[in-house]
């Protein structure tokens, strides 16, 4: 996001496309330059001011471009170096993924959890609109969360969006999402 520290010192070619529906860009994660700047400029800062546990966002944006003009083999590597080098920096730090599934069995020993983001329910950035996940795709994240509960051991979230005045439908989607063995959090886009 531009508006983050240290946004304006990063070099173009750690640039490697955009996700539009958060008006984000995506990094190479492949990139060891690039992997340094985000241990000692983001994380130093963070754990200087006392953070100890860190959320590792939307760790699959690189699948939003595609295969021909990206590895994303080299990016899944990208990813599992900097957990690896994270961690050994800050051994105690307990981080938190946000996807990320074909690098977990590769970093499951040193992750506490996973996140998804809209297993029953969803919100669409661009339009603004809430709606309801399908069948097909709740299938394939319950799959991976299962996988990542019941064979790594990780603890596993799922965060749903719904409208604040919805409030029986938010309890009724965390029940749904909780009979699964899943940790539920049903908020707003807004997490508030």
């Amino acid at each position: 996001e531009s508006w983050r520290d240290g946004y304006r010192d990063m070099a173009t070619d750690w640039f490697v496309g955009r996700n539009p529906g958060w008006n984000t860009d995506i990094t190479d994660l492949s990139s060891a330059d690039y992997r340094e700047f985000l241990l000692s400029r983001r994380f130093q800062s963070l754990w200087e001011r006392g953070f100890r546990a860190f959320f590792l966002d939307t760790l699959d944006s690189y699948q939003g471009i595609d295969q021909a003009k990206l590895d994303w083999q080299a990016q899944e590597q990208g990813l599992v170096a900097l957990v690896r080098d994270l961690k050994a920096r800050y051994p105690d730090a307990d981080l938190l993924l946000n996807r990320g599934f074909p690098a977990i069995p590769h970093i499951k020993e040193l992750v506490h959890g996973v996140v998804v983001e809209s297993l029953f329910r969803a919100w669409n950035p661009r339009t603004g609109e809430y709606y309801s996940v399908s069948a097909d795709d709740r299938k394939w994240l319950v799959k991976e969360l299962v996988k990542a509960r019941d064979e790594y051991d990780l603890t596993v979230y799922s965060i749903d969006y719904l409208p604040a005045n919805q409030r029986e439908a938010a309890h009724q989607t965390a029940r749904q999402i909780a009979a699964l063995g899943i940790s539920p959090w049903v908020t707003v886009p807004e997490h508030d």
